[in-house]
């Protein structure tokens, strides 16, 4: 695709992968019935991308026939936005699906490289933190973008503010815009003095958070093993 398709692209996956995340595993699910980072990825990359050509297509005029669901491959988004008309090569979409591994690598390496970074996961409240670390990657993904880095801005890519928060438990079903806002101001969070949550029952350690909290509407996140007692009912 130009170039000009892959700025649109980037900067758009990095702040909507939100719509798809669950609790899940970085790469592979031992059972095999958890959302993986791989999985989501892959899921956000291509609707964004089919959205994306959706909308060029339509600016500029042409047909795009493609339904837009968690059903979509890297073989029939390369030939919906393919502009030539043609079939598009084996090769083509073997580079298109390389670019998305770059991308869910990416997400991975956050649970391994900074699995003790408390910004890098927001643990503990630490939401100044892990904005910083988001807004930092958006303007690296940019700039990577602008000098077309495009393998560099690909592994730029990676966060875990839903996984580690409460945000889709409080009913939320769009992207939280003010963690690439660094103007605007953090709101209605339940800091570390406020009781959170309560012992897991059961594998899957469903309504383990606090009633008062989601009648609030307070945003909490991820608690280390330091100050989980302090954050139990």
């Amino acid at each position: 695709m130009a170039s000009r398709h892959t700025v649109v692209f980037l900067v758009a996956v990095a702040i909507s992968l939100s719509d798809f995340i669950h609790s899940f595993q970085p790469l592979f699910s031992p059972d095999g019935n958890s959302t993986t980072h791989r999985d989501i990825t892959l899921r956000a990359v291509l609707r964004k991308t089919a959205e994306v050509c959706r909308d060029m297509a339509a600016s500029e005029g042409r047909d795009f026939r493609l339904t837009i669901d968690d059903s979509l491959s890297t073989d029939k988004v390369q030939r919906a936005c393919s502009t030539t008309g043609t079939s598009t090569s084996l090769l083509s979409t073997v580079l298109f699906q390389t670019s998305i591994a770059n991308m869910y690598f990416s997400n991975a390496k956050v649970d391994v490289v900074f699995a003790l970074s408390e910004k890098h996961h927001f643990d503990d409240e630490t939401f100044q933190g892990g904005r910083d670390v988001i807004t930092a990657g958006v303007a690296a993904v940019k700039a990577s973008v602008k000098l077309e880095s495009f393998v560099a801005g690909r592994w730029n890519l990676g966060q875990d503010f839903y996984s580690h928060s409460n945000w889709v438990e409080l009913g939320n079903k769009s992207p939280y815009s003010t963690l690439i806002s660094p103007d605007q101001p953090l709101e209605n969070l339940a800091g570390l003095s406020v009781p959170t949550c309560r012992n897991c029952t059961g594998g899957k350690c469903e309504n383990n958070l606090l009633p008062d909290l989601l009648q609030q509407g307070l945003l909490t996140s991820g608690t280390s093993t330091s100050s989980l007692q302090q954050n139990l009912q």
